[in-house]
């Protein structure tokens, strides 16, 4: 198969460029314009076209069919090459992707920083100097020179594919997977369903501003910018309620700051307490605050409807997003936080993705995958052979069986709180997870637990969870093995291996890195701990935390693997969100396939054996309508 490399330069300007809108939005817009594209095919040098007969000639000229697409962005390229030209190569290639592995948490994927990398040669400026230019503005110097720039651009990304292409072989049917879905959308949206959402979020948030601005007497307009602002409602709290406003120690900044986020442990006691001394006032000041101060329903929602005006819905999952491996949003529109239910709105987002006419969304979901995955690394076999009992119909949930080992005595699904203590044990405090933390998911999930009971449910589960406790420790282990550049192990059944690199996944090469780990000996303000160096941060990592590192990206390597034997098999993901996969298939071949769908989700990895894997799946036009 023939590799085309790929470059194409815009138009842009002020207001229009992709620093302020989508690439979806960028690509579709009326005012888009194709300065000129570069083309490099073989060892001859990249040719630049510009003249608009020339360009549509260039590009048709190639064979498609038979050719790959390697641009270093092709989340862009590919776009303009397929919804603007009608071209769709045989495979997508990406050098940004490819780089993520290695140098995401480094110098970055940008090609200038990694053509200096690998000491490739300098990347050009001209773009800049292209704002806001017209093809017919510029002159004869200046498209001269922009299209040298471009050529270089070609050259860079096709030396840099050279230097990472055989580290990165392993990742080639992934990128393509996840680039297809953005390039290839079969997604329909629901614009009525997703108007009235919107309607409904914006009256909710009025509803909830209204109401507290009666409360303290203020008019909406004024609390609007009142509970918007940290330091405005840091001060209402004081005059109002006479509380002293939360405060955090902020990693950032390295400063003192308000802890007002509804994700801050201080504001969340503040909430607590409000309902606990059955405050009224305050916890609808709180609310006007959690409802008013973010956007992120609305936003997402108007960005939803804006690509329903545009046509379907590209899905944008970029490679190695995360830390673990695992694939993330972007695009200025991350579907993978997309809530399963929203307990205020009688309308979940999810319902208005909807498959193409006569078609459904399938919908396989790896159950409890997290769960099973650490069981079985850490050797915890009583739970590993409750999950196989499970599967077979022979023995009851896990949770339940958590709950009974929590309380000494058998829990059923009769017993509500008993078992979602279970649950909340199972998928919550594999990683950890003390008893503060606990009480408060507990508390969420409408189960009330006094401190005492917090306690002694955290202490019984990891006085019958001694092999994941283990586990941990051992986390802690592989983190000295990395600064000691050793060899060591994580885990049983020789899954996984330490070494000064990092911890080395069993399979595609993939490794976990920590880069410039250091340890912090213990001092008389803070005890010992172990940071590494994440671009501008350093976060702080730990036995627990490297635990759930592995456990993510083992189980994201067991999805991924599961859509590429599906996609061999001839079937079409439009959709990753975490453990589930949406595959859109017709109508009238749904019932053959479940089966082979059902097979390739559970299929064991040869590096686990005897790992229980279990599968739900259901299928809808809707895709929040299809779980199984």
């Amino acid at each position: 198969m023939k590799i085309v490399v790929l470059d194409f330069e815009t138009f842009y300007d002020q207001d229009y460029s992709l620093s302020k809108i989508s690439t979806e939005q960028y690509v579709r817009d009326l005012r888009f314009e194709v300065i000129g594209v570069s083309i490099k095919q073989g060892p001859e040098p990249a040719q630049w076209y510009s003249d608009p007969l020339e360009v549509h000639t260039a590009l048709n000229a190639i064979d498609w069919n038979e050719s790959a697409l390697l641009a270093h962005n092709t989340y862009f390229d590919g776009p303009i090459l397929g919804w603007r030209y009608g071209l769709y190569p045989k495979f997508y290639l990406d050098t940004m992707s490819m780089a993520k592995p290695r140098y995401n948490m480094t110098c970055g994927t940008s090609l200038a920083a990694l053509a200096k990398q690998y000491e490739l040669g300098e990347k050009g400026t001209d773009v800049v100097q292209a704002k806001g230019l017209r093809r017919p503005h510029f002159s004869t110097e200046q498209l001269s020179a922009y299209g040298q720039y471009c050529c270089n651009d070609t050259e860079l990304t096709w030396r840099l594919f050279q230097r990472m292409r055989e580290e990165s072989q392993h990742e080639y049917k992934l990128i393509d997977q996840y680039i297809r879905l953005f390039v290839e959308p079969l997604l329909h949206l629901d614009g009525v369903l997703l108007g009235a959402h919107l309607d409904e979020v914006l009256a909710y948030k009025q509803v909830a501003l209204t109401m507290a601005a009666y409360e303290v007497n203020m008019e909406p307009e004024e609390l609007l910018v009142t509970v918007r602002s940290n330091q405005k409602f840091a001060k209402l709290l004081q005059d109002t309620f006479g509380i002293d406003p939360p405060k955090k120690f902020s990693p950032t900044t390295g400063k003192v700051t308000w802890a007002l986020s509804k994700t801050d442990d201080e504001f969340i006691r503040l909430q607590e307490t409000a309902e606990d001394d059955a405050d009224t006032t305050l916890k609808t000041i709180l609310d006007a605050r959690i409802r008013n101060k973010t956007s992120i329903e609305e936003t997402r929602t108007q960005a939803l409807l804006g690509v329903a005006s545009r046509g379907t819905l590209p899905v944008y999952l970029g490679h190695y997003q995360a830390h673990t491996g695992r694939a993330g949003g972007g695009d200025k529109l991350n579907l993978q936080n997309l809530p399963v239910r929203d307990t205020n709105f009688e309308f979940p987002i999810r319902q208005a993705l909807v498959a193409p006419p006569d078609h459904v969304c399938v919908v396989p979901d790896l159950q409890q995958i997290e769960a099973r995955m650490l069981a079985y690394l850490a050797g915890q076999e009583d739970v590993i052979e409750a999950f196989r009992r499970f599967d077979a119909g022979t023995g009851p949930d896990i949770y339940c069986v958590t709950a009974s080992n929590i309380y000494g005595r058998e829990i059923t699904p009769v017993d509500v709180k008993e078992r979602f203590v279970g649950k909340v044990v199972r998928l919550a405090m594999g990683y950890g997870m003390a008893w503060k933390q606990f009480q408060r998911v507990a508390k969420r999930g409408g189960t009330l637990l006094t401190q005492q009971e917090s306690e002694q449910i955290v202490h019984r589960h990891r006085a019958v969870s001694k092999q994941i406790v283990n586990l941990w420790n051992q986390g802690d282990s592989a983190l000295r093995c990395i600064i000691g550049h050793e060899v060591g192990a994580l885990g049983k059944h020789g899954i996984l291996r330490v070494t000064g690199e990092g911890i080395c996944l069993p399979q595609w090469g993939r490794v976990i890195r920590y880069p410039h780990l250091r340890f912090h000996p213990r001092t008389a303000d803070e005890s010992a701990f172990f940071s590494y160096q994440n671009r501008k941060k350093q976060p702080r990592i730990y036995g627990a935390k490297v635990v759930e590192n592995v456990t993510q990206a083992l189980t994201g390597i067991i999805v991924a693997a599961a859509w590429l034997r599906l996609a061999a098999r001839g079937l079409t993901v439009v959709l990753q969100v975490h453990d589930e996969l949406v595959i859109v298939l017709h109508r009238d071949d749904v019932e053959r396939w479940l089966p082979v769908i059902r097979e390739e989700m559970v299929r064991v990895p040869e590096w686990a054996p005897g790992l229980p894997i279990s599968c739900s799946i259901g299928y809808h036009e809707r895709y929040g309508l299809a779980k199984g």
